[in-house]
């Protein structure tokens, strides 16, 4: 995976049951990579409203998947998980799953996608 591929704008939607409805929640994705390591940061509304920052710590192997942890960057210890996500061919997505827990929540998971913002910069 070229640094190119990861220094565009990017846009991340991860998806969870409510009752019975998978209920998605989208962000931009600030993502930084250095050698095979990525980073991520984003901010998404929590169904209680609020804010809330998070981050992702990974790796990423064989330039085609990346394999983290993600958390509230505010509360490391509260709800937080794992994700492993799959380039496209093209570079433009990313498609995975995650799955996450906390103390109120129990054991949640659901699937994620990142998508490189069509307006931003060609991938050169």
């Amino acid at each position: 995976m070229q640094d190119s591929a990861l220094s565009v704008d990017w846009k991340q939607t991860w998806y969870v049951d409510e009752n019975g409805k998978e209920r998605p929640y989208s962000s931009n994705i600030k993502i930084y990579k250095f050698l095979n390591l990525v980073a991520c940061e984003f901010t998404y509304e929590a169904k209680n409203g609020q804010n809330v920052d998070a981050q992702i710590v990974g790796l990423i192997d064989n330039g085609r998947f990346i394999t983290g942890r993600w958390f509230n960057a505010n509360d490391p210890s509260g709800y937080h998980g794992a994700l492993q996500l799959r380039r496209s061919g093209d570079s433009q997505r990313f498609e995975g799953a995650w799955i996450g827990l906390s103390d109120t929540s129990g054991v949640k998971s659901g699937s994620w996608l990142w998508e490189r913002n069509p307006h931003s910069p060609s991938l050169q």
